[in-house]
């Protein structure tokens, strides 16, 4: 029985290093963006530098990502080539819930192992400043369960563990070692240990654990659907929870109540996201035409 269906494609192990650098390069540019708006003091409802960095870091996240690919492949990209598509639905869905159900155990039992906890759930109310204003509690759900989800699983697995993927299997005829699942187990380690980091800070650092496990749950989703909506979908549904949860616990209350329901609908919300930029790459996108042999007649008319 096959597991592994993602099959190996043309990316090189180095468009992990540019995957990389743009991890590294899209908060400062988004930091120095926001950073010339602040000339006055800040008003209560205004939406914090913090918030706004974020949403700028995940457009950049997707748009150089993007176009990073496209000037590497010199040419439109195919849906199915960023890992959108759907030819696996069933396995899709089960994918996605299992892998949610593993990353919420495992985000529990290490809540109950370690102190670091609520000093990272403080440092998260600071930064996304719930039940401030309208503006800050329409921006965070929108932030934390749909746009993180899309752009740093289109950067950490899409770019990042893709690119190591294929590229280690690029060595496979001179290292007959580097199998399939040996390029998946590498390509899962390197990206995650990435992303926790990326993620990890002053108090969060006690998160680092959950956070690289979230990584590894969404590589060895991608591998075992070939598709980025597995990732993507257990990585909104695992923020959309815990932002849920986090109010909970904090006692805050949203400034409408109808923000409840929109964090709830947010993984549905991100899913129809992700299926109109398939929609939108699949018009875009012309396969190459096929070099198509010369007749018979003209073969025997040249000869």
């Amino acid at each position: 029985m096959r597991i592994i269906h993602l099959e190996a494609g043309p990316w090189r192990w180095w468009y992990a290093l540019l995957g990389f650098g743009l991890t590294l390069c899209s908060p400062i540019l988004a930091l120095w963006l926001v950073q010339p708006s602040r000339t006055s003091q800040q008003s209560v409802t205004a939406l914090p530098q913090e918030q706004w960095t974020l949403i700028l870091q995940f457009v950049f996240f997707v748009l150089l990502g993007l176009l990073l690919l496209l000037g590497l492949r010199r040419r439109a990209l195919a849906p199915t080539e960023l890992g959108l598509t759907l030819a696996l639905p069933r396995r899709i869905v089960l994918t996605t819930v299992g892998g949610f159900l593993l990353i919420t155990a495992f985000a529990w039992l290490s809540a109950k192992l370690s102190a670091g906890d609520a000093a990272a759930d403080r440092q998260i109310l600071n930064t996304l400043r719930l039940g401030a204003s309208f503006s800050h509690d329409l921006s965070a759900i929108l932030v934390v369960a749909i746009g993180a989800p899309i752009a740093e699983e289109f950067l950490y697995r899409g770019l990042i563990f893709r690119g190591l993927y294929d590229g280690i299997q690029q060595f496979a005829p001179r290292f007959r070692f580097l199998t399939a699942g040996v390029a998946c187990l590498i390509a899962t380690i390197i990206s995650s240990q990435l992303f926790a980091s990326a993620h990890s800070g002053g108090d969060e650092d006690g998160q680092r654990l959950v956070l690289f496990g979230l990584g590894a749950i969404a590589c060895l989703a991608y591998a075992l659907t070939g598709s980025l909506y597995a990732p993507i979908l257990i990585h909104s549904l695992n923020n959309a929870y815990g932002l849920f949860m986090l109010l909970r616990t904090s006692g805050i209350t949203l400034s409408a109540p109808w923000l409840l329901g929109l964090l709830a609908a947010t993984p549905l919300l991100t899913l129809g996201l992700v299926y109109l930029l398939q929609l939108i790459m699949t018009a875009w996108y012309r396969a190459p035409a096929p070099t198509n042999p010369p007749a018979a007649g003209q073969a025997a008319l040249s000869a």
